[in-house]
């Protein structure tokens, strides 16, 4: 988390040096977590979220660094396996693509490096993981508010594999 907080902090601080189109964008979501670990699995939901940078065209494409979670975690929805505990968070930093398709619609992918950290007996698991969503843009004056159904699959570390 102090890691996190310190990044963005200078990411931020930095920004200005890169100049042009490049900005920061923060992205809110409710994730469904499917968590298999060794052919046994259980969910995890909760509030998260996603701080771009990168170089936008608005309402036509943008492309750069997504990280995230800043803030948020997932607690269990059901029985819960000694090895993940009763709550995660699961940590991005990668690459993401945004293109808009017809008026106000988008696609966006996304290639990340992934840590799940838990509260059980596996403390962290790293690996990589795949993001593709769809979704509607829309401006409340000088502010967008995008509606959004993603899907990401990672694949990490001690036999886990999370589908969100």
């Amino acid at each position: 988390m102090k890691q996190h907080l310190i990044m963005t902090i200078t990411l931020l601080l930095s920004s200005t040096a890169f100049g042009g189109d490049w900005k920061f964008r923060a992205r809110e979501h409710y994730e469904i977590h499917d968590v298999t670990e060794s052919a046994q699995s259980t969910e995890f939901r909760g509030f998260s979220n996603t701080i771009n940078f990168w170089h936008e065209k608005p309402f036509d494409e943008a492309i750069g660094f997504a990280f995230g979670p800043l803030l948020g975690n997932a607690k269990n929805d059901g029985a819960s396996l000694p090895s993940l505990g009763d709550e995660i968070q699961l940590f991005s930093l990668g690459f993401e693509y945004k293109k808009f398709v017809h008026q106000g619609f988008f696609l966006r992918t996304a290639a990340s490096w992934m840590s799940l950290r838990t509260d059980g007996l596996i403390k962290t698991s790293n690996g990589l993981g795949l993001y593709g969503g769809f979704g509607y843009e829309f401006q409340i004056g000088s502010v967008g508010l995008a509606l959004e159904s993603a899907w990401r699959y990672s694949d990490l570390q001690n036999n886990i594999v999370v589908t969100t």
